[in-house]
């Protein structure tokens, strides 16, 4: 990612070169739409609710294209969206190619280009695998037209014969309690929904997925790790950062993403034995706009600086949190530096000690973020607020992080989550 140029410099408005491929037939519409509801689900960690807009267009397209190899134009993206939304008249027909290339994204599959495409691969084995396996899952069925290509076809009924006022109230009262029952029973789903918390007890990819995480910028190796200490996840604090940098693009690997919903809400996560002992080593939380960095963000994180300015170096651990304004602002803001502890080679053991279970939490409240630590033995150690800011950002995403910035001396250390909790609040103070 390193010196990439900006997606609207990179984008062509087209598709895929190979529009005179073979077309898909009139059948394969409903294979379609899902896959591109799971290519936008792989990339944005949601649902498609409504059409893309320009920038959600240009970064799954170079989403498509960093995992693939293969390009398929932004503008095309956003067509398609419409169109399986049924807010576009016109008919897309995206070409095989095209296809293909979704499929590919979908699957994760390894990189090529069009030229080795066209050699060794020209029967487009990944569409025609994922059409086909969608068909044994889901029988074919007939699509409404006038409604748009997401919705099946009302089958035709019968209409009931007239009832007696006797039943029509009876009826009546039935329809009523039942309906009562359903606004209780979403109502209990919405509160279900408004908290989360994960205990990663299985850190299988499927299992992460289920409950709605996603990973980012993967390394393979050591994401395959994840699941060392049972019952947590283990992340590693490898070279990357989202500070910037000079030549250097903003990358944190195997970064942990989850979709924020509300503009009020609590996250936390609890580490297990996390002292870091070289600089940058850190691990913590980010609030993120967009997942490319692009846009605003707040990092807090629990630590590790001797750097002093030239002035005596002194070890500590410490809690930081910064607010960057995206891509193009070269100076984030440091809102908190909480010094935790100073480690020397008589109070280490007792640094140890102390962080053998730590915590951080942010609170949201519209533009005002409240920032707490958690440090003890003891899993239920209290926290303790180390500063606030006002920030004005609406995060679409919430994401638990390790890292050690742009440095190669500083060793991949482990990092073992021990849990996580997001919750949504109202807004009103």
């Amino acid at each position: 990612m390193d010196g990439e140029r900006p997606p609207q410099m990179r984008r062509k408005s087209g598709g895929n070169p190979g529009s005179a491929e073979r077309e898909p037939s009139e059948s394969d519409t409903g294979a379609f739409a899902s896959l591109f509801r799971d290519a936008y689900r792989r990339c944005f960690s949601a649902e498609l609710v409504a059409p893309l807009t320009e920038t959600e267009s240009h970064r799954l397209s170079v989403e498509i294209e960093e995992s693939t190899g293969l390009e398929i134009g932004w503008k095309s993206l956003k067509n398609y969206s419409h169109y399986l939304l049924g807010t576009a008249s016109r008919v897309e027909n995206p070409s095989v190619p095209t296809l293909d290339t979704l499929a590919r994204y979908v699957a994760g599959a390894p990189r090529t280009d069009e030229a080795r495409r066209r050699t060794s691969e020209r029967h487009y084995p990944y569409w025609f695998r994922y059409r086909d396996e969608r068909r044994l899952a889901e029988p074919t069925q007939p699509l409404d037209r006038a409604s748009g290509p997401q919705h099946l076809a009302s089958e035709s009924r019968p209409t009931p014969a007239p009832l007696f006022r006797r039943s029509a109230v009876f009826a009546a009262l039935v329809v009523a309690l039942a309906v009562t029952l359903a606004l209780l029973t979403a109502r209990r789903r919405d509160a279900r929904a408004a908290r989360f918390a994960d205990d990663f007890d299985d850190v299988s990819g499927a299992a992460l997925t289920a409950r709605g995480w996603s990973v980012q910028a993967v390394d393979s190796v050591h994401w395959a790790q994840r699941g060392t200490m049972p019952g947590h996840l283990t992340l590693f604090t490898l070279q990357g950062d989202n500070w910037p940098q000079a030549g250097r693009a903003p990358r944190i690997e195997n970064l942990l993403v989850r979709p924020v919903s509300s503009e009020c809400f609590d996250v936390d996560v609890r580490f297990t034995s996390f002292v870091p002992t070289q600089n940058w080593q850190q691990a913590g939380i980010l609030l993120l706009e967009d997942t490319t960095f692009a846009g605003r963000s707040v990092r807090m994180s629990l630590g590790y600086n001797d750097f002093s300015g030239g002035f005596a170096p002194t070890r500590e651990v410490l809690v930081q949190a910064i607010t960057s304004l995206g891509r193009g602002a070269d100076r984030p803001e440091e809102v908190v530096h909480q010094r935790l502890f100073v480690v020397d080679s008589a109070s280490e053991p007792l640094v140890r000690q102390n962080l053998g279970g730590s915590a951080l939490r942010i609170e949201k409240r519209g533009a005002h973020l409240r920032l707490l630590s958690s440090v003890g033995s003891m899993k239920n150690a209290a926290f303790k607020e180390v500063g606030g800011a006002d920030f004005d950002f609406r995060p679409a995403y919430v994401a638990l992080f390790a890292m050690k910035g742009f440095v190669s001396q500083s060793r991949d250390m482990p990092v073992h989550v021990d849990a996580f909790n997001q919750s949504e609040t109202p807004c009103a103070r």
